[in-house]
C-alpha cells in the first residue's frame, strides 16, 4: 500500500465522505459516560458516541465538539483536521504516502471539483481519498453521494 507518490491521472481509486455528527440527531437513549481530557463528564446519546469514534468530530447539543484521538476524547470550539486546523467542507484525508499534504486532487466523476490534500486519516491507506461533507444529517447524506468505487483520480504534486 505503500510507495511512491502518484502524480497524474489513474484509475482504481474508492472514494468516501465523512461528516461530523450532531448529537440532536441521534435517540436521547441509551446513553453512555465519557470523560475528557479537561475532566468534564458527559451522559451522551450511545449511537452518537459510535458516530464520533467513526467519524473523528461530533457536535454537542450545547453548541461545541467532542473528538476522540490519541486514546482520550477532547473537547473543541470547532470539529479539527488532523493538523489542528478547522475542517472545512472539500477539505480531504488521504494516505500522505500516495498523496502528499498540500497535493491537488481532481475527481472527473464529481464534476471535475478541485480538492486540496489536508488531512489524514488511520483508516485511510492507499488509493482511498475521503471527502469532508459537512455537519449534521446533510453532511451524512452527502457522505453517502460521495462514496465510489473504481475511480479515476488526477493528482498534482506540491
Amino acid at each position: 500500500m505503500g510507495g511512491k507518490p502518484v502524480s497524474g491521472c489513474s484509475d482504481g481509486w474508492y472514494i468516501t465522505g465523512y461528516f461530523t455528527p450532531v448529537e440532536q440527531d441521534y435517540p436521547p437513549e441509551p446513553r453512555v459516560a465519557i470523560t475528557t481530557s479537561d475532566g468534564q463528564q458527559h451522559a451522551l446519546p450511545q449511537a452518537f458516541v459510535e458516530a464520533v469514534k467513526v467519524e473523528g468530530w461530533g457536535k454537542l447539543a450545547a453548541g461545541y465538539y467532542i473528538g476522540e484521538y490519541h486514546n482520550a476524547w477532547h473537547t473543541s470550539s470547532r470539529p479539527l483536521d488532523s493538523q489542528g486546523n478547522t475542517l472545512q467542507i472539500g477539505s480531504i484525508a488521504t494516505d500522505k504516502r500516495k498523496i502528499p499534504h498540500g497535493s491537488t486532487v481532481t475527481i472527473p466523476v464529481l464534476n471535475n471539483y478541485t480538492f486540496t490534500a489536508n488531512d489524514i486519516g488511520t483508516s485511510i491507506k492507499g488509493k482511498h481519498i475521503d471527502i469532508f461533507c459537512g455537519e449534521g444529517r446533510p453532511g451524512e447524506l452527502l457522505t453517502y453521494r460521495m462514496t465510489k468505487k473504481n475511480v479515476e483520480v488526477c493528482v498534482r504534486l506540491q
